[in-house]
């Protein structure tokens, strides 16, 4: 089964709590080199989504939020962004998002706690295949 988030949530339950899964694209974001008007316009896009998306969560009376993006939530600078300072905002707990593929890509992915949130990369090359379990 699979489910779309997209200006909303997808609730699940587990051991008696009620967890949002929020998300959106997401995009490259500014101070990222090359970034251009058009990166903006469909930046301020994914960061309006990812906000419908936790709000739903808010309103649905999650218990606890998780974040999906594909793309990740900083520059190659790891500074803050409009889907880092959601993420505060909103009391995710933790945030998953991917698509840095090769060695040299990884490191310019943020990884740990960040303003309160657990930020972890899983892309499938950098868990060589093997799926990340997301503590709840």
């Amino acid at each position: 089964n699979m489910v779309f988030v997209q200006n909303n949530c997808h609730m699940i339950e587990f051991e008696g709590r009620r967890i949002a899964i929020c998300g959106s694209r997401g995009w490259i974001c500014p101070g990222q080199d090359g970034f251009s008007e058009n990166d903006r316009r469909i930046y301020d896009r994914e960061v309006g989504r990812l906000r419908l998306s936790l709000e739903d969560g808010k309103k649905s009376g999650a218990d606890q939020i998780i974040g999906v993006l594909h793309f990740p939530p900083t520059n190659d600078k790891m500074q803050s962004s409009g889907f880092t300072e959601l993420m505060s905002m909103y009391g995710v707990e933790t945030c998953v998002y991917g698509h840095l593929h090769g060695k040299d890509a990884f490191k310019n992915g943020i990884k740990g706690v960040f303003n309160g949130v657990r930020y972890e990369l899983v892309s499938l090359d950098y868990l060589d295949a093997e799926p990340k379990e997301v503590i709840l």
